[in-house]
């Protein structure tokens, strides 16, 4: 996994587009989570210095950045505990996701240091699938059910891979912890 840089740039771009983005329908979190949606965006598009194309019209769908010609859907986890990911916990994509189609997917996890704080206090890159791939090894996990081994229970239905399962961009394991 590799902690992302986090500036005050990344977090006041990422509010401004949560504030003028209409309501979305199937919202898991009723909209609390879009911030973290965008920050993440943001961040992985600074690190990867790749072109953001979810911030330039509402109307895209499948993916959200282009990094060496490559569509990537960025998929955003918020943690609550400040504590960085392990590897055995597990990536999510919500069944409202169905119909994207990007060539990989980039999970990361947006770190707060409790449930109550309003700033995030770091960003990791947990890594990438690609979408073929992710078809291949994902779980399914119900609506209403407990999703891995963190006691969380999923809001909506969803498929589930474990972070230990994530590559870097270029398919190869991650080696770092």
């Amino acid at each position: 996994m590799i902690e992302l840089p986090l500036t005050q740039e990344m977090i006041d771009r990422a509010r401004k587009r949560d504030e003028e983005l209409k309501p979305l329908n199937n919202s898991i979190k009723e909209q609390m989570g879009r911030f973290d949606g965008f920050l993440a965006e943001e961040a992985l598009a600074s690190y990867t210095k790749s072109k953001l194309v979810s911030s330039e019209s509402s109307d895209r769908f499948h993916f959200d950045l282009i990094i060496k010609d490559i569509k990537v859907e960025v998929k955003a986890q918020r943690q609550n505990n400040g504590k960085k990911p392990l590897k055995t916990y597990e990536s999510t994509v919500s069944s409202f996701s169905e119909g994207q189609k990007p060539d990989k997917y980039a999970f990361i996890s947006i770190i707060y240091k409790h449930i109550s704080s309003k700033e995030p206090s770091s960003i990791y890159l947990k890594g990438f699938l690609d979408y073929q791939e992710f078809q291949e090894i994902h779980r399914f996990i119900p609506k209403g059910t407990k999703s891995g081994n963190n006691n969380y229970i999923s809001r909506a239905d969803q498929w589930n891979v474990c972070n230990k399962e994530l590559k870097m961009f270029d398919n190869s394991p991650f080696t770092s912890s």
